[in-house]
């Protein structure tokens, strides 16, 4: 592992770069986002519905990266604004599945032309190898344990 005292990023220097990086994508997002009164979260959510199609909330969790009650709630949002809806599961019937509706798959689209030029200028930042080494760099990043168990004591 490289040691910062060898000119390496320092953990928090790390740490802040990948903040700026993902503030700077979701102020942009949500701004691009904000006249069909949605959030970049909520875009996320909608495109992760159109790739996956109808799956259970907690699949959903999973796919975005998120907490069971934040996707709960922003289900609730999108349905309310029938951009998607939400039916008993097929082969569960306790479980909840979620797809998008016509009017949810059109504003997708509206929002997905809306935020190309963002994917486009920072697409255009680096070459493809580079694009596919970041991308593989910060799935590692996604990977490490940064809260290690502690461990167990035995009691006697």
């Amino acid at each position: 592992m490289p040691s910062p005292s060898l000119g390496v990023l320092s953990g928090h220097e790390l740490s802040m770069a990948l903040r700026r990086a993902y503030l700077r994508l979701h102020r942009q997002t949500n701004a691009a986002c904000s006249d069909e009164n949605l959030t970049a979260d909520q875009f996320v959510l909608l495109n992760a519905l159109k790739s996956a199609g109808k799956v259970t909330q907690a699949e959903l969790v999973l796919l975005i990266n998120s907490d069971a009650n934040t996707v709960s709630a922003m289900v609730r949002r999108l349905q309310k604004k029938e951009l998607l809806q939400r039916s008993r599961h097929e082969k569960d019937n306790r479980a909840i599945a979620v797809s998008l509706t016509p009017a949810g798959l059109q504003h997708l689209e509206i929002l997905e032309e809306r935020t190309a030029h963002i994917r486009r200028d920072m697409e255009a930042e680096f070459s493809r190898q580079e694009l596919d080494q970041l991308v593989d760099l910060l799935n590692r990043l996604t990977e490490v344990d940064t809260n290690p168990r502690q461990p167990q004591e035995h009691l006697d």
